[in-house]
């Protein structure tokens, strides 16, 4: 007996420092399945085991935008999830995961493999069934794409730019258990200009769910068996038979009846920021619609329209946003704006430098030389050296006694009665001295490097290290290492509290070729709005500066055709939609490291209201 206990002690021993001994290991998969994105950004979940002893460690998820820290503590026999974001992800693109620990190390790299086209245009769809509108992967030569790709209510994620690489969204069975986090970002997503469907049917508990409430098009009502639908299949251009349940609903103000059947609506579409939710009365994966050709059809009607908000994001004028003063503003005359400094160019350089080297060797020793005053070179060598020196230090004047600065290009989008924003764009930040800085971000969702860093001179450089971004559910940035006169462009999303309201009920009528648009507006944020327009199907008026609290009588007469307003840039993508356009300042967008230049103060907001 006591040789048995002494073998029985000796495998315990050596069974635990095995597990001891065992590091972790990890796997990931990508949270929309069997999706190739080129464009936004690609969540991943990544599965970390720990059969050893406790541990804290960092998993790493890098790519050439930059790389983002996850913070993990592992207990003995862990089996944790963490859900990372990677930035563009593609065969041209490397990216990584790298999990440290002091029980080991462990290093992927990031494959994501589908058959998809690169071009293709996905359709996501949140549901407790795998694998539905797998009709709609379209393959072909010489075209693009459509495909479709899932995600089970409870994985869905909980930050907007998830869901970028999808150009519609559908909500099916199941997507009652979404999380809160889950649903306000999608909200942003639309605001963004995602588009989102949003069905119904015989069961749809979600339509009954106040988290969608001014998102949802319609109240829903009750249910109905229609036995025909002649419109639902005139409209996709497919015969259509047998009976289907329908939700009887009540439009809310600003929605757009699309289709009827018999005076119920089928198809409600509700402009929201940059997007659009469109409601089906009907589950499309219920018989006999999960078979019928039509539903694709149906589909694609709504996804013609996805681009248009990426277009919009993508083409924000920035004339005063490039580094070294590389077009400036050209309105602009702070002296103290680092953004607004103009650097000399290359050939002016080179010329103070060829002026140096002739001054210090060649014309120096000649007069010391005939002068009989050779012995005075270490006198002169060093004043000729500080005068060419202050020529140079002339020419970047502004920059040296400017202090720390930022700019904002982009757009918070927000719509009526909603109580969140969405920023979406670029902060640059200009740093006069070295040290290590902490941008205190506040929910930013996704951050990184859109030019790495940049000289004094216009030219890629390195100052020191690259940002330490930290993702503890949001984006932090505690530590930026900056050399002197460094400038720094982040490419940032954001989630934004937003509180108070812009109330506008306008007249619209119509003459010719021109609208005419007025009524009372009430500023009742605490904004002010600075050069205000206002926008209504690709045309604008303008109404001027709107102070917080002010209320204004607004009366603008436009032309309908916007062809010669915008002067290049792209008009907001709001549909039937109204909007008011301007600069505000007192919104807490990215760092507010550094002041910002008199004349830049603020960021671009685009205020939406429906419109029937």
């Amino acid at each position: 007996m006591a040789r048995m206990r002494m073998i029985s002690i000796g495998l315990g021993l050596l069974l635990a420092g095995f597990v001891c001994a065992a590091g972790p290991t990890m796997s990931y998969e990508p949270v929309w399945a069997d999706m190739n994105s080129q464009v936004g950004t690609v969540p991943i979940r990544v599965e970390i085991k720990n059969p050893g002893p406790s541990t804290i460690g960092t998993l790493t998820a890098g790519s050439r935008f930059g790389s983002m820290v996850y913070p993990v503590e592992l207990p003995t026999g862990a089996d944790k999830i963490v859900t990372v974001y990677l930035v563009s992800v593609n065969s041209y693109d490397s990216s990584s995961l790298e999990l440290k620990t002091s029980n080991g190390n462990v290093k992927l790299q990031v494959e994501l493999k589908s058959d998809a086209h690169p071009e293709a245009r996905y359709v996501g769809v949140i549901s407790s069934t795998s694998g539905l509108l797998s009709s709609m992967r379209v393959k072909g030569k010489g075209k693009v794409q459509s495909w479709n790709t899932s995600c089970k209510p409870e994985l869905a994620p909980d930050r907007s730019v998830a869901y970028q690489g999808l150009n519609v969204l559908v909500l099916a069975e199941g997507c009652e258990r979404l999380s809160d986090g889950s649903v306000l970002a999608i909200q942003r997503y639309v605001l963004a200009g995602g588009q989102l469907v949003i069905t119904g049917g015989a069961s749809a508990p979600w339509l009954r769910d106040p988290r969608w409430d001014g998102l949802l098009p319609v109240k829903a009502h009750s249910t109905r068996t229609f036995t025909r639908l002649g419109s639902l299949a005139k409209r996709a251009a497919e015969p259509l038979s047998g009976a289907v349940s329908e939700t009887t609903s009540f439009l809310i103000p600003g929605a757009n009846r699309v289709l009827t059947q018999d005076g119920t609506p089928l198809i409600v579409e509700l402009q929201v920021g940059l997007g659009r939710v469109v409601f089906w009365a009907f589950d499309p994966f219920a018989a006999p619609l999960q078979t019928w050709r039509g539903r694709d059809v149906l589909i694609r009607q709504v996804l013609n329209d996805a681009s248009k908000a990426r277009a919009f994001l993508g083409t924000e004028p920035n004339s005063y946003m490039q580094y070294g003063g590389y077009g400036q503003n050209p309105s602009g005359n702070d002296k103290s704006d680092p953004f607004q400094t103009k650097m000399p160019p290359a050939w002016k350089i080179c010329l103070i430098l060829f002026g140096f080297l002739v001054a210090v060797i060649p014309i120096n020793f000649f007069v010391l030389q005939k002068t009989n005053r050779r012995e005075w070179a270490w006198i002169t060598i060093p004043i000729v050296s500080l005068g060419f020196s202050g020529m140079i230090i002339a020419t970047a004047g502004g920059l040296y006694s400017a202090g720390a600065a930022r700019v904002t290009d982009g757009t918070v989008l927000v719509h009526d009665g909603m109580k969140q924003a969405v920023f979406v764009g670029e902060q640059q930040i200009f740093l006069p001295k070295a040290g290590v800085y902490d941008l205190g971000f506040v929910g930013v969702e996704s951050a990184h490097d859109s030019e790495n860093q940049f000289s004094m001179w216009g030219e890629s450089a390195n100052f020191g290290r690259e940002p330490e971004m930290i993702d503890v559910g949001q984006v932090v940035v505690p530590r930026l290492e900056a050399s002197n006169l460094t400038f720094r462009s982040l490419s940032l999303t954001q989630a934004l509290p937003f509180e108070g309201r812009i109330w506008f009920k306008p007249v619209i009528s119509s003459d010719n070729d021109q609208w005419s648009i007025k009524g009372i507006l009430t500023n009742s944020t605490s904004l002010r709005l600075g050069k205000a327009r206002i926008l209504y199907k690709g045309s604008f008026g303008e109404v001027g500066d709107i102070g917080p609290g002010q209320t204004k009588k607004i009366e603008v007469r436009f032309p309908k055709s916007a062809t010669s307003q915008w002067e290049g840039e792209a008009p907001p993508p709001i549909g039937n939609a109204m909007a008011l356009s301007a600069r505000a300042e007192g919104l807490k967008v990215g760092t507010d490291l550094g002041a910002e230049p008199k004349d830049k103060r603020g960021c671009k907001i685009v205020y939406t209201w429906s419109q029937k």
